[in-house]
């Protein structure tokens, strides 16, 4: 299994540097924000490699080599691209799960992908505007931020 936690401006150069991994029973999960990476990720390595999937963490890198997690309990949420609930998608929550990571297979991944999108871009963009930038409690913190969020 390769997770794939670039930004996705980053994502063609990643795939570069994942294909050599790439063996017939590896999976690939995206990460990323946004809504189009498990397609590019499909179209460059393989429908068959290609899940989908987002995650929920709030983190920034304080140091080189150091990234200090922030706020929420990290959540990775996954599943096939057409939302079949397979052997492969199973054993992979599995897996995660003995690791410690909180893991989630929804009904639906690509509703899940478009809901972080649109969380993504409304808090940032409210973030950019009120220079409250992280952690999201910055937002809720004075009232004029906290009633851009209603």
């Amino acid at each position: 299994m390769v997770l794939v936690a670039t930004k996705t401006r980053q994502l063609g150069e990643a795939m570069d540097h994942i294909r050599p991994l790439i063996g017939p029973e590896t999976d690939v999960v995206p990460l990323l924000n946004g809504v189009g990476a498990s397609d590019r990720l499909a179209a460059a390595l393989s429908e068959s490699h290609a899940l989908n999937g987002i995650c929920y963490i709030f983190a920034a890198r304080v140091a080189p080599g150091v990234v200090r997690h922030l706020g929420i309990h990290p959540l990775i949420i996954f599943g096939e691209r057409d939302n079949r609930r397979t052997a492969r998608v199973e054993a992979l929550r599995d897996w995660l799960e003995r690791a410690g990571v909180q893991v989630t297979i929804p009904p639906d991944i690509d509703a899940g992908v478009w809901r972080k999108f649109v969380f993504g871009a409304t808090t940032s963009g409210l973030g950019a505007v009120t220079r409250a930038l992280a952690p999201m409690g910055l937002l809720r913190e004075l009232l004029e931020r906290r009633l851009l969020l209603i």
